[in-house]
């Protein structure tokens, strides 16, 4: 009895059905899953090793990236840990960047073993290259003098790389920050109400703000990162950039968000007398839908830079 190969084909397959087995059809190609492999290599970086009490953004160490050739490698958080003589709450807040985007939120350092692991937000380290990732921290006002801190990778599970192997280069021993004083001044951003809502077309106002200089020296704002809570992203916020109420354009103008925020860059330097206050707006194109909302928020005390000026015009060292 000849036996047609399709009706004995169909009988196994029915029988595979039965047992529960997985059943891939001929003609299917199943794709293998490439992870890759990740190289960390950490190094410091100081630009000085004296820094002030209540100092922000100060470089703690520079954390490369390189993944192998097989496949990207998405990368979703990093673990310091701080060492020292000084005492873990002289620190305020540890966060991450590259090339001055944020890429983790602040947080801060865990009191029983000095560690904080960050969070990366949407973070790729493409097949083939690599990335630098920056650690920098903010140092609280009440700082010790003379508190001694340094950061490193942490001994055991530094990079969260999901499937992907990771390979962590040995590095040298970072160099010590110690607190040598305190700041004499600073600036603030407080968010104001707007006065009407925000619609579709060209420079609609999307945030007033009041800029404050406290201490007694003169304050030069050199940037502000401004982050969106609301759902508009991208390319929904186009041309942006920092007005006086009189239409008089202080910073560069940017082409789009990065993702949810925007940094405002004002060149030249916007200059505070101690005490002064300015009330600015951002501005921009606005190409989002009605469903999109916009609440602009200055997340970190660090997202303002700033630095003092002895007198006007004269930045101090």
């Amino acid at each position: 009895m000849i036996v047609s190969s399709a009706l004995v084909s169909l009988f196994l397959h029915q029988i595979l059905l039965q047992k529960g087995a997985a059943v891939v059809p001929a003609n299917e190609i199943v794709a293998e899953q490439r992870t890759g492999a990740l190289s960390v290599h950490a190094e410091d970086a100081a630009l000085f090793s004296g820094v002030a009490a209540g100092s922000q953004r100060v470089p703690m160490l520079s954390v490369n990236l390189a993944a192998s050739c097989e496949a990207d490698v998405p990368v979703t958080a990093l673990t310091v840990v701080r060492s020292g003589l000084g005492a873990h709450a002289d620190i305020q807040a540890v966060y991450a960047e590259e090339g001055g985007r944020r890429l983790s939120s602040a947080r801060t350092i865990d009191s029983r073993d000095g560690s904080v692991q960050l969070r990366l937000r949407n973070f790729t380290v493409p097949a083939c290259g690599m990335r630098t990732v920056q650690i920098l921290v903010d140092f609280s006002p009440d700082a010790a003098i003379a508190g001694e801190h340094r950061m490193l990778l942490a001994p055991m599970f530094p990079v969260d790389a999901g499937n992907a192997s990771v390979t962590v280069q040995e590095t040298d021993v970072p160099l010590v920050r110690r607190t040598v004083g305190s700041v004499r001044g600073s600036v603030h951003v407080s968010m104001l109400d707007l006065s009407q809502r925000i619609s579709y077309g060209d420079q609609r106002r999307v945030a007033r703000f009041l800029l404050s200089a406290r201490g007694s020296e003169w304050q030069e704002v050199r940037a502000i990162r401004f982050t969106n809570q609301g759902s508009a992203s991208g390319r929904d916020l186009q041309n942006l950039s920092v007005m006086t109420s009189t239409s008089t354009r202080v910073s560069r103008v940017a082409a789009a968000m990065e993702d949810d925020s925007a940094s405002m860059v004002f060149d030249p330097p916007l200059l505070l007398s101690p005490g002064q206050e300015r009330v600015l707006e951002l501005r921009a194109d606005v190409r989002a839908s009605s469903r999109k909302t916009v609440r602009f928020t200055v997340e970190e005390p660090s997202d303002v830079i700033a630095r003092s000026a002895r007198r006007r015009g004269e930045i101090a060292q």
